[in-house]
Formats: C-alpha cells, sequence, structure tokens
C-alpha cells in the first residue's frame, strides 16, 4: 500500500493532479508505521507549499500595479501554506529528526512575519 500510494501520489502530483495526489498521500495515513506516515505527511506539506509559493510567484508582478488581485491571490497562497504547515507539523511530530520538515516550516513561519 505505500509504495503504490506514494509513487501513484507522486506521479499525480507531477502530472498538476493535487487533488489525486492528496488523496493518495492521506491514503498512507492510515498505516501504523511512523516513518511512512512522516514521508506521506511531508510530501503532502510540500506538495501545498510549492503551491502556495508558486501561486505567490505568479502574482508578484501585480503587487504594486494591481493590489487588490494581488491581495486576493496572497490569500489563496496563505491557505495552501496553512495546510502545508499542518501536515509538515504533524510530520515533525512524528519525527522529531525531519530536518526537511522543520526546513520547510522555518521557511513558512519565516514568510508569514
Amino acid at each position: 500500500l505505500y509504495a503504490y500510494c506514494m509513487k501513484k501520489g507522486q506521479a499525480a502530483q507531477k502530472a498538476g493532479k493535487t487533488e489525486e495526489a492528496e488523496e493518495l498521500f492521506k491514503d498512507v495515513l492510515v498505516v501504523s508505521n511512523a516513518k511512512y506516515k512522516g514521508n506521506a505527511l511531508y510530501s503532502l506539506g510540500v506538495m501545498f507549499y510549492n503551491a502556495g509559493a508558486k501561486i505567490l510567484a505568479d502574482a508578484n508582478p501585480i503587487a504594486t500595479s494591481d493590489p487588490d488581485k494581488y491581495a486576493a491571490e496572497k490569500k489563496k497562497a496563505d491557505a495552501q501554506m496553512a495546510k502545508a504547515k499542518g501536515y509538515l507539523e504533524q510530520a515533525v511530530a512524528l519525527n522529531a529528526a525531519d530536518a526537511n520538515s522543520k526546513k520547510i516550516l522555518d521557511a513558512i513561519n519565516a514568510a508569514a512575519k
């Protein structure tokens, strides 16, 4: 189950099928193996972090020319980052030595300031 869901989830993510990838990664969360859960939570966190970062990068050119549209896009990005943060916090709770999850969490927290 783990290998199948992770492999299919990563393929769906690369194909831009975020909802499908999310469901596949969440399927892994039912297993009892903490390492597998941590990997799935990390994958979910990274997926939403990247989605939020892309929204912000695409919106940056209009930050001064169309502040209302930028604010709307930033709100969407913030929602993606909040999802990412939740998953990454769970990953760190499972494995306090998870440097990758901590690194992205630090980036999210720094951007929120």
